[in-house]
């Protein structure tokens, strides 16, 4: 950053701003939320999963299973993950890592 660069400076400064005041915003509406009774479970898996900081909130199991679907679910064959099937496609591709064992992705 060219600190000479005024206007570049401040373009910065804002674009810097933009995200963090969306947090603190959306921080603000779940607080009100609990305040009055509401559902906030997705709020705060949002909040969790956009800006990648961890809070209590991650020891309530449905913000955590939340967090775990958002970040790419489980990486079992059966959940339908895109990113499961990516790897198990990479996997099969290449020649086997261990002499030997047997190539089973066919079947899977």
């Amino acid at each position: 950053r060219d600190a000479s660069n005024t206007e570049f400076r401040y373009a910065f400064d804002a674009a810097d701003e933009r995200p963090k005041r969306a947090t603190r915003g959306l921080a603000t509406a779940i607080v009100l939320m609990d305040r009055l009774g509401l559902e906030t479970t997705n709020f705060r898996v949002a909040l969790i999963a956009t800006t990648g900081t961890i809070s209590a909130d991650i020891f309530k199991w449905k913000v955590l299973l939340g967090v775990l679907k958002a970040l790419g679910g489980s990486h079992s064959p059966s959940s339908g993950s895109a990113r499961y099937r990516t790897w198990r496609a990479a996997s099969c591709a290449g020649p086997s890592v261990i002499p030997g064992s047997p190539r089973s992705c066919a079947t899977r």
